[in-house]
Protein backbone atom coordinates (compact mmCIF):
# COMPACT_ATOMS: atom_id res chain seq x y z
CA UNK A 1 0.00 0.00 0.00
CA UNK A 2 1.33 3.14 -1.07
CA UNK A 3 1.58 5.51 2.15
CA UNK A 4 0.09 9.17 2.29
CA UNK A 5 2.52 12.11 2.74
CA UNK A 6 1.24 13.67 6.36
CA UNK A 7 2.56 17.08 7.27
CA UNK A 8 2.13 17.46 10.84
CA UNK A 9 2.55 21.06 12.50
CA UNK A 10 2.91 21.95 16.09
CA UNK A 11 1.49 24.65 18.28
CA UNK A 12 2.75 28.03 19.84
CA UNK A 13 5.73 26.89 21.94
CA UNK A 14 5.43 23.33 20.79
CA UNK A 15 8.66 21.16 18.98
CA UNK A 16 8.45 17.69 17.63
CA UNK A 17 7.86 16.40 20.80
CA UNK A 18 4.39 16.69 21.13
CA UNK A 19 3.65 14.65 17.70
CA UNK A 20 6.28 12.21 19.12
CA UNK A 21 3.56 9.44 19.88
CA UNK A 22 1.29 9.80 16.77
CA UNK A 23 3.99 9.66 14.61
CA UNK A 24 5.99 6.66 16.00
CA UNK A 25 2.17 5.03 15.00
CA UNK A 26 1.37 6.92 11.99
CA UNK A 27 4.58 6.48 10.02
CA UNK A 28 3.11 2.45 9.23
CA UNK A 29 0.58 4.27 7.00
CA UNK A 30 1.96 7.64 6.24
CA UNK A 31 4.82 9.21 5.32
CA UNK A 32 5.23 11.86 8.30
CA UNK A 33 7.10 15.12 8.30
CA UNK A 34 6.91 17.76 10.96
CA UNK A 35 7.69 21.29 9.94
CA UNK A 36 8.47 24.23 12.73
CA UNK A 37 6.78 27.24 12.08
CA UNK A 38 9.35 30.02 12.92
CA UNK A 39 7.99 33.30 10.68
CA UNK A 40 5.87 36.16 12.20
CA UNK A 41 2.98 35.58 10.50
CA UNK A 42 0.42 32.98 9.68
CA UNK A 43 0.76 33.51 5.99
CA UNK A 44 4.45 33.09 6.04
CA UNK A 45 4.16 30.02 8.02
CA UNK A 46 1.94 28.79 5.40
CA UNK A 47 4.34 29.39 2.41
CA UNK A 48 7.48 27.75 4.61
CA UNK A 49 4.83 24.42 5.09
CA UNK A 50 4.32 25.27 1.00
CA UNK A 51 7.80 25.43 -0.07
CA UNK A 52 8.73 21.74 2.12
CA UNK A 53 5.70 19.22 1.39
CA UNK A 54 5.16 17.47 -1.41
CA UNK A 55 2.89 18.08 -4.16
CA UNK A 56 -0.09 16.65 -2.64
CA UNK A 57 -0.63 16.17 1.06
CA UNK A 58 -2.73 15.44 4.14
CA UNK A 59 -2.34 18.26 6.54
CA UNK A 60 -2.63 18.17 10.73
CA UNK A 61 -2.02 21.33 12.48
CA UNK A 62 -1.99 21.56 16.40
CA UNK A 63 -3.65 25.29 17.81
CA UNK A 64 -1.39 27.97 16.33
CA UNK A 65 -0.47 25.01 13.43
CA UNK A 66 -4.33 24.87 13.01
CA UNK A 67 -4.75 28.17 11.82
CA UNK A 68 -1.45 27.57 9.52
CA UNK A 69 -3.32 24.73 7.92
CA UNK A 70 -6.27 26.34 7.19
CA UNK A 71 -3.92 29.69 5.53
CA UNK A 72 -2.27 26.80 3.74
CA UNK A 73 -5.84 25.42 2.03
CA UNK A 74 -6.61 29.06 1.02
CA UNK A 75 -2.98 29.35 -0.49
CA UNK A 76 -3.27 25.87 -2.34
CA UNK A 77 -6.62 24.75 -1.86
CA UNK A 78 -6.03 21.66 -4.81
CA UNK A 79 -3.05 20.45 -2.88
CA UNK A 80 -4.22 19.59 0.51
CA UNK A 81 -5.99 15.83 0.56
CA UNK A 82 -7.04 16.19 3.95
CA UNK A 83 -7.08 18.26 7.00
CA UNK A 84 -7.25 17.84 10.56
CA UNK A 85 -7.43 20.68 13.20
CA UNK A 86 -6.75 20.08 16.55
CA UNK A 87 -7.57 22.29 19.47
CA UNK A 88 -7.92 25.69 17.05
CA UNK A 89 -9.39 28.75 17.04
CA UNK A 90 -10.35 30.04 13.71
CA UNK A 91 -11.41 33.53 14.57
CA UNK A 92 -9.65 36.49 14.60
CA UNK A 93 -7.97 36.94 18.54
CA UNK A 94 -10.20 38.99 20.27
CA UNK A 95 -8.31 41.85 22.43
CA UNK A 96 -7.76 40.22 25.72
CA UNK A 97 -5.72 38.42 23.60
CA UNK A 98 -3.88 40.18 21.76
CA UNK A 99 -2.76 42.40 25.05
CA UNK A 100 -1.99 39.29 26.63
CA UNK A 101 0.38 38.26 23.96
CA UNK A 102 2.21 41.93 23.87
CA UNK A 103 2.32 41.23 27.60
CA UNK A 104 4.41 38.22 27.10
CA UNK A 105 6.48 39.57 24.00
CA UNK A 106 7.54 42.10 26.87
CA UNK A 107 8.64 39.87 29.32
CA UNK A 108 10.58 37.58 26.49
CA UNK A 109 12.34 40.73 25.51
CA UNK A 110 13.30 42.02 29.49
CA UNK A 111 14.55 38.96 30.57
CA UNK A 112 11.18 36.77 31.81
CA UNK A 113 11.00 34.20 28.91
CA UNK A 114 11.77 31.38 31.50
CA UNK A 115 8.61 32.26 33.63
CA UNK A 116 5.97 32.52 30.82
CA UNK A 117 5.31 29.37 30.21
CA UNK A 118 4.76 27.31 34.14
CA UNK A 119 3.69 30.31 35.08
CA UNK A 120 1.33 31.65 32.55
CA UNK A 121 0.59 29.56 30.09
CA UNK A 122 0.73 26.14 31.44
CA UNK A 123 -2.38 26.45 33.80
CA UNK A 124 -4.58 26.67 30.59
CA UNK A 125 -2.71 24.32 28.59
CA UNK A 126 -3.83 20.85 30.59
CA UNK A 127 -6.47 19.24 32.50
CA UNK A 128 -6.17 19.76 36.33
CA UNK A 129 -5.58 15.96 35.98
CA UNK A 130 -2.64 16.01 33.66
CA UNK A 131 0.08 14.08 34.54
CA UNK A 132 3.01 16.00 36.22
CA UNK A 133 5.34 14.83 33.34
CA UNK A 134 3.16 16.65 30.27
CA UNK A 135 3.44 19.58 32.35
CA UNK A 136 7.45 19.30 32.28
CA UNK A 137 7.54 18.00 28.50
CA UNK A 138 6.16 21.40 27.52
CA UNK A 139 8.02 23.55 29.84
CA UNK A 140 10.77 21.70 28.17
CA UNK A 141 9.29 22.03 24.90
CA UNK A 142 9.42 26.28 25.33
CA UNK A 143 12.78 25.76 26.21
CA UNK A 144 13.90 24.10 23.32
CA UNK A 145 12.19 26.73 20.74
CA UNK A 146 13.08 30.13 22.67
CA UNK A 147 12.04 33.56 22.98
CA UNK A 148 13.20 34.60 19.45
CA UNK A 149 10.66 32.15 17.72
CA UNK A 150 7.97 32.90 20.66
CA UNK A 151 8.04 36.33 19.88
CA UNK A 152 7.81 35.39 16.16
CA UNK A 153 4.88 33.06 17.01
CA UNK A 154 3.16 35.10 19.44
CA UNK A 155 3.33 37.92 16.93
CA UNK A 156 2.10 36.49 14.34
CA UNK A 157 -0.83 35.30 16.40
CA UNK A 158 -1.42 39.12 17.21
CA UNK A 159 -2.05 39.08 13.38
CA UNK A 160 -3.97 36.08 13.36
CA UNK A 161 -6.48 35.91 10.16
CA UNK A 162 -9.93 34.98 10.27
CA UNK A 163 -10.20 31.86 8.93
CA UNK A 164 -13.48 30.73 8.90
CA UNK A 165 -14.45 32.15 5.30
CA UNK A 166 -11.70 29.54 4.04
CA UNK A 167 -13.26 27.03 6.22
CA UNK A 168 -16.56 27.47 4.49
CA UNK A 169 -14.76 26.16 1.02
CA UNK A 170 -12.77 23.27 2.30
CA UNK A 171 -14.21 19.76 0.27
CA UNK A 172 -11.75 17.70 1.28
CA UNK A 173 -12.19 15.60 4.47
CA UNK A 174 -11.54 16.95 7.46
CA UNK A 175 -11.14 15.95 11.37
CA UNK A 176 -12.03 18.65 13.70
CA UNK A 177 -10.84 17.47 17.24
CA UNK A 178 -10.43 18.92 20.64
CA UNK A 179 -10.18 18.11 24.27
CA UNK A 180 -12.88 17.59 26.27
CA UNK A 181 -11.50 20.33 29.18
CA UNK A 182 -10.00 22.82 26.64
CA UNK A 183 -10.66 25.88 27.96
CA UNK A 184 -8.21 27.65 25.17
CA UNK A 185 -10.42 26.60 22.10
CA UNK A 186 -13.32 25.18 23.22
CA UNK A 187 -15.43 22.06 22.25
CA UNK A 188 -18.69 24.83 21.45
CA UNK A 189 -15.50 26.33 18.90
CA UNK A 190 -15.34 23.15 17.32
CA UNK A 191 -19.05 22.41 17.14
CA UNK A 192 -19.85 25.57 15.27
CA UNK A 193 -16.80 24.69 12.28
CA UNK A 194 -18.20 21.39 12.05
CA UNK A 195 -21.78 22.94 10.81
CA UNK A 196 -20.05 25.05 7.74
CA UNK A 197 -17.75 21.93 7.36
CA UNK A 198 -19.49 19.70 4.52
CA UNK A 199 -17.28 16.54 5.01
CA UNK A 200 -16.24 16.65 8.70
CA UNK A 201 -15.74 14.46 11.66
CA UNK A 202 -15.61 15.74 14.92
CA UNK A 203 -13.69 13.90 17.65
CA UNK A 204 -14.06 15.09 21.36
CA UNK A 205 -11.32 13.82 23.73
CA UNK A 206 -12.29 13.02 27.07
CA UNK A 207 -10.20 13.74 30.34
CA UNK A 208 -8.18 16.23 27.85
CA UNK A 209 -7.38 19.65 27.87
CA UNK A 210 -5.61 21.20 25.38
CA UNK A 211 -2.81 19.40 24.95
CA UNK A 212 -4.35 16.41 23.60
CA UNK A 213 -1.75 15.10 21.77
CA UNK A 214 0.26 14.43 24.90
CA UNK A 215 -2.67 13.93 27.63
CA UNK A 216 -4.36 11.23 25.50
CA UNK A 217 -1.90 9.94 22.93
CA UNK A 218 -3.76 6.86 22.40
CA UNK A 219 -7.08 8.66 21.48
CA UNK A 220 -5.64 11.53 19.57
CA UNK A 221 -3.27 8.88 17.54
CA UNK A 222 -6.98 6.06 16.92
CA UNK A 223 -8.71 9.51 15.28
CA UNK A 224 -5.57 10.63 13.00
CA UNK A 225 -5.37 7.10 11.79
CA UNK A 226 -8.98 7.06 11.07
CA UNK A 227 -9.55 9.88 9.49
CA UNK A 228 -6.22 9.30 6.97
CA UNK A 229 -7.70 5.54 5.89
CA UNK A 230 -11.24 6.76 5.68
CA UNK A 231 -11.64 7.48 2.17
Amino acid sequence: MKKIPLILLPGTLCDNTMWEFQLNKLKRIADCKIISLQQDSIEKMAKDVLEQAPDRFALAGFSMGGNVAIEVVKQAPKRVLKLALLDINPNPPRPEQIEGWKTFIGMAREGEFASITPHYLLPNMVSPNAEDQISSTIIKMAEHIGKDTMIKQMTALINRPDGRKTLQGVECPTLLLTGEEDVLCTTDTHKEMNKHLSHSELVIIKNSGHMTTLEQPEAVYSALHNWLLNK
